[in-house]
């Protein structure tokens, strides 16, 4: 397959950071892809972090087809990418507090 190009509608949302994309590509090469590239008219409609982490890692993308209209890959991108991104917020709070929870144990353990 060539090169994929992101869909206009993935556009809605910027790239990741630098550091978050190679920490993503580092996951990917260790773990593997675990959400496959959703393609819509040929091109990226979402994954195109993952797309690229892949082809960083040297890992095989696997590929599934949107099936829709225009509005509901629109709508699509939108539900995913704030779901999405409202994950990641959950997450680094969650290991913030983990963090902070084990350094107060290492700090009465002394």
């Amino acid at each position: 397959m060539s090169k994929l190009e992101p869909h206009p509608l993935s556009k809605l949302f910027p790239q990741i950071l630098p550091e978050d994309f190679d920490k993503l590509a580092g996951d990917i090469k260790l773990h593997g892809l675990h959400h496959p590239i959703v393609l819509y008219q040929g091109k990226i409609l979402d994954g195109n972090n993952r797309y690229r982490a892949c082809e960083d890692a040297g890992i095989k993308a696997r590929f599934v087809e949107f099936k829709g209209n225009d509005a509901q890959a629109r709508n699509y991108v939108i539900s995913a990418n704030i779901c999405h991104q409202n994950a990641d917020q959950r997450e680094r709070e969650a290991v913030k507090g983990e963090r902070q929870r084990r350094r107060s144990l290492a700090h009465w353990r002394r």
